[in-house]
């Protein structure tokens, strides 16, 4: 309602060409580093493939999940299809995809938490939080972080969920999957911030 597609085509116009190559070339990255996921996953359940189908599955499935939205749906539909394609079973399909799923999270609240602990902004007031600035959240975020690296190190038998077994991922996995996953996240952030117009300034 706000804006019109005409702002939206002239906007479009007025972005410089080397920012777009510059989204371009870090969208690029971020999808090479979204088949880290599924590049983990396959070794997760012990059903390693070559890196061809491994990129394949995970390009198109990330670029369903990530522009129409309802990833547990578009995303998962896309892996199902081309997983069962190349033998594995429904079960293994979706152990891939829970452990695709913890690998992002774990990356979203360890990046969050960096960017609020060292570069904490204040909290509008109409959020009534009971603190001024964001960087508690940074701490809050590390809870997760450290829980699933615990259990990783400790908890030695399967994960239930509504009646599945999921074995625990082992602690080789844990560096990994953050680090891949908040690279993701990172490239993603930036091929929003490099689109932005020239001279954008953020509260300190």
């Amino acid at each position: 309602h706000k804006y019109h597609l005409r702002d939206i085509i002239q906007y479009s116009h007025a972005i410089p060409m080397n920012s777009l190559f510059r989204a371009l070339l870090l969208t690029a990255m971020s999808y090479f580093i979204m088949t880290g996921y599924d590049f983990l996953a396959l070794k997760y359940v012990k059903r390693p493939l070559a890196y061809g189908k491994i990129s394949k599955a995970s390009f198109i499935g990330y670029a369903f999940s990530n522009n129409i939205g309802f990833s547990m749906l578009a995303g998962a539909s896309v892996r199902y299809r081309l997983y069962s394609s190349w033998g594995l079973s429904a079960l293994e399909i979706t152990k891939i995809i829970f452990f695709c799923t913890m690998s992002i999270w774990l990356g979203f609240f360890t990046l969050g938490s960096a960017v609020f602990l060292f570069e904490p902004m204040a909290l509008p007031r109409v959020l009534h939080l009971p603190f001024q600035t964001d960087y508690p959240l940074g701490i809050i975020f590390l809870v997760p972080v450290f829980t699933y690296a615990f259990l990783a190190l400790r908890w030695k038998k399967p994960v239930n969920v509504r009646g599945l077994e999921f074995p625990a991922p082992p602690a080789r996995f844990f560096f990994p999957q953050v680090g891949i996953a908040t690279l993701d996240w990172a490239m993603a952030g930036s091929v929003l911030f490099s689109l932005l117009p020239q001279g954008v300034s953020f509260p300190s």
